[in-house]
């Protein structure tokens, strides 16, 4: 099966959370991302080229090249902000996310692959055997 979201409707999801949210595709398997937080009347910039480096059952290895700022830094490693849960690790310039953690991704698929097209994202997923 076989889910495609276009760069609009991640958008329109991102949007409520963040100041300014962009996207765009730079190849099949990166994608360019910028945001904007504003938090105790500061601004907190973040744009990143995001890759795809694996995927192993549900987990997502991801690699980001680019700019946190130095105060989204402080306030990840001091509690301030809160990463998502299903952000399992964070290290270096290295994302895992497990998709199991994401209430609305059911526990009967598994992922096999994203690609990043122009204009939306594909991400393929495979059921699972139930014995």
């Amino acid at each position: 099966m076989i889910i495609q979201l276009s760069y609009d409707e991640i958008k329109n999801l991102a949007s409520g959370k963040v100041d300014t949210f962009s996207l765009w595709y730079v190849n099949c398997s990166k994608i360019h991302i910028l945001f904007k937080i504003r938090k105790f009347l500061m601004t907190h910039t973040i744009n990143l080229d995001v890759d795809v480096k694996e995927i192993k059952d549900n987990r997502v290895y991801l690699y980001y090249d680019g700019n946190i700022s130095f105060l989204a830094n402080v306030a990840l490693k001091m509690g301030w902000v809160k990463l998502p849960s299903f952000i399992e690790k964070r290290s270096g310039n290295e994302i895992v996310l497990n998709l199991r953690c994401v209430p609305s991704f059911s526990r009967s698929f598994e992922l096999q692959d994203i690609t990043f097209y122009n204009n939306e994202v594909h991400v393929k997923l495979n059921i699972k055997k139930v014995l």
